[in-house]
């Protein structure tokens, strides 16, 4: 049980917002957490529900989804391990503004909203921290807003291609192959166009060499050609605004 704990304790001291909490605290608040196991496809939490627990990822990877005005699903962001979720519904007390949808087999720590509002109360510390970890995720957020709002697919596509690259891919013969299998649905759920329009546009992609399809896995070919497509505002072909 004592090797448990320190684990949970190391856990938190990796989050940002509880790093300058004492050990003693990181104790404490280790033994608040509970655990939960999240199946690939399960919703810990839905858009318009109330946010009673801060969620911490352990393992796995799990899918921040909006809906918009038309109905339509948006992947907004990913969770994965040592990243969380709930601060700001727990502090303003509103409803969750987004879904929590498990892509793989997960594991979650939780922690209730009247433990984590008293550590806020013990720690000004963690207090600061908080107000900058929420900042940076408003500038985020602002900078998505002007992606959907004024880039062409192309250029969305691309950034996302990249960043998939950048995070997961896996050297393989001067290429990078990225590691999780991506729908072109969940793509498109991520870019806020269709699958439809996600497919043409990879393929627009694979003929120009930049990227490939190998095994359902996408391997980025030309990292520094997808650079350039975003530089110069996506295909030269490609009507403006939103799918």
């Amino acid at each position: 049980m004592a090797d448990t704990r320190r684990g949970l304790v190391e856990k938190l001291k990796d989050l940002p917002v509880f790093r300058t909490l004492s050990p003693r605290d990181l104790e404490t608040l280790a033994g608040r957490l509970g655990r939960r196991v999240v199946e690939k496809g399960e919703t810990l939490l839905q858009e318009g529900q109330t946010c009673d627990r801060f969620l911490i990822v352990v393992e796995g990877r799990l899918n921040i989804l909006k809906t918009s005005t038309e109905g339509r699903e948006k992947i907004v962001a990913e969770l994965w391990p040592r990243q969380h979720f709930g601060l700001a519904e727990i502090i303003t007390g509103r409803r969750s503004n987004a879904t929590i949808e498990a892509t793989e087999r997960s594991v979650v720590l939780t922690l209730s909203k009247e433990d984590f509002v008293q550590t806020l109360l013990d720690s000004p510390q963690m207090c600061f921290k908080l107000m900058q970890v929420m900042a940076g995720t408003i500038m985020d957020l602002s900078d998505q807003i002007q992606e959907v709002s004024f880039e062409r697919v192309s250029v969305r596509l691309a950034r996302l291609l990249v960043s998939l690259a950048d995070r997961e891919g896996a050297p393989s013969a001067g290429r990078l192959v990225v590691r999780h299998r991506y729908s072109h649905q969940e793509m498109g759920r991520w870019l806020g166009a269709s699958r439809e329009t996600i497919t043409r546009m990879l393929k627009r992609f694979r003929d120009l060499g930049l990227v490939a399809t190998e095994h359902r896995q996408l391997v980025v070919l030309d990292r520094k050609g997808l650079l350039s497509t975003i530089e110069r505002g996506g295909l030269e072909d490609e009507p403006e605004g939103l799918d």
